[in-house]
């Protein structure tokens, strides 16, 4: 809300908790396809578990580095209020 004065405390801790959750979701569905898989026997079960592990194992790796800020730490709880 543009008129709003929130604290980015607040606005962090709703993100990482989206985030989280959102996670969470999609790991959920990607296990309960795999458990779907059981209705045509085990061998699907197992060769989807296998390549559940290496969608997961490619999704959760990052292979570009994070961005070094630099400067202080002050500057990175200023909110500017839109007027």
């Amino acid at each position: 809300m543009p008129n709003a004065v929130i604290p980015m405390s607040y606005a962090q801790k709703a993100v990482i908790r989206g985030s989280a959750c959102w996670s969470i979701g999609l790991r959920a569905i990607y296990y309960a396809t795999v458990l779907l898989l059981w209705i045509f026997g085990p061998i699907p079960m197992f060769a989807g578990s296998l390549i559940m592990v290496l969608v997961l194992h490619l999704l959760d790796t990052n292979v570009t580095p994070l961005h070094q800020f630099e400067g202080d730490n002050k500057s990175c709880n200023v909110v500017t209020e839109i007027n």
